[in-house]
């Protein structure tokens, strides 16, 4: 992502410690699988970061081609601006995505590439 003129402000594989980071700074887009170590799968780490910031943007990259039902099921993913992008991912997907959410120009809730 660097290489395309992002800046990546950290990167994380537990979920314990990306809550525990979650006030340090606040992204334009949050890029999360849906697999990490911890207590907490990429789906509970998104409610906890919607709940402190209801209007984050989230991109779930993850190989769980079932996650966009997973996500449905909750209230608090309705009409917000998320993504899901299903592994193996191209980095201009990833890039498509990001300026997408960032530009609000894709429609609120998830949309797979």
């Amino acid at each position: 992502l660097s290489s395309k003129g992002h800046r990546v402000l950290r990167t994380y594989v537990n979920a314990d410690t990306i809550l525990d980071d979650i006030d340090i700074e606040c992204p334009d887009v949050y890029i999360i699988d849906y697999r990490l170590l911890g207590n907490m799968n990429g789906i509970e780490v998104a409610v906890e970061i919607l709940n402190k910031f209801p209007s984050a943007c989230i991109i779930f990259i993850t190989a769980f081609e079932l996650l966009e039902q997973e996500i449905s099921k909750r209230d608090i993913f309705y009409d917000k601006n998320i993504d899901v992008l299903i592994k193996p991912v191209k980095l201009n997907q990833i890039q498509n995505s990001l300026i997408n959410l960032i530009s609000g120009t894709q429609n609120p809730n998830f949309v797979t590439l």
